[in-house]
């Protein structure tokens, strides 16, 4: 099993300040939509610990779904195209995805799970990329050893999604923020 410090990276200040800064007020605005999910991972979830988020997808099956998508992904996946280290540069877009999880009064730790499974030999990528920063974290488990990485603005968490991971709420500001690009 490779040691789980190979399998991620870590980059603050992915984007330039003043594009990140364009993005963050078009995510955070009060107009940006938000569709309401009662489970995060796993179907029951909700029931189990009212475990709930919002969520706005931005491409999915081979196109977006917005007039707006590429305006707010583009920043984003022009830098992982242009990353030095192969394991990490994006190829081909699967699915991008605005996590929006909002303060419960509560800090909970939701479900480990993978993105994609691991099979064929395919070599899937996840970036997380931070919109806000909070108390909230993501935390990779390879099941040897585990680490978790806070939710910092402007962070991107370059990652193997067939790994396990999961993601928090925030209890020190009103949600925690961030998206999700899955490609190849």
């Amino acid at each position: 099993m490779e040691e789980l410090s190979r399998t991620y990276e870590v980059i603050d200040n992915f984007l330039q300040p003043t594009v990140f800064d364009k993005m963050k007020k078009t995510i955070m605005g009060n107009y940006f939509p938000w569709f309401h999910y009662d489970e995060i991972v796993r179907e029951n979830e909700h029931k189990k610990d009212l475990t709930f988020y919002s969520m706005h997808m931005l491409y999915d099956n081979d196109r977006p779904t917005f007039s707006n998508s590429f305006e707010i992904m583009d920043p984003v996946l022009g830098e992982l195209m242009k990353l030095d280290d192969p394991k990490f540069r994006m190829n081909t877009l699967i699915r991008v995805k605005i996590n929006n999880y909002p303060n419960q009064g509560k800090f909970r730790e939701h479900t480990m799970h993978t993105d994609w499974p691991s099979k064929g030999g395919l070599n899937r990528k996840a970036c997380l990329f931070s919109i806000n920063t909070c108390d909230g974290y993501t935390k990779l488990d390879n099941g040897k050893e585990s680490v978790k990485i806070d939710s910092k603005a402007n962070r991107a968490i370059l990652f193997d999604p067939t790994i396990p991971h999961c993601s928090t709420n925030t209890t020190n500001d009103t949600r925690r923020v961030n998206i999700n690009f899955n490609y190849f």
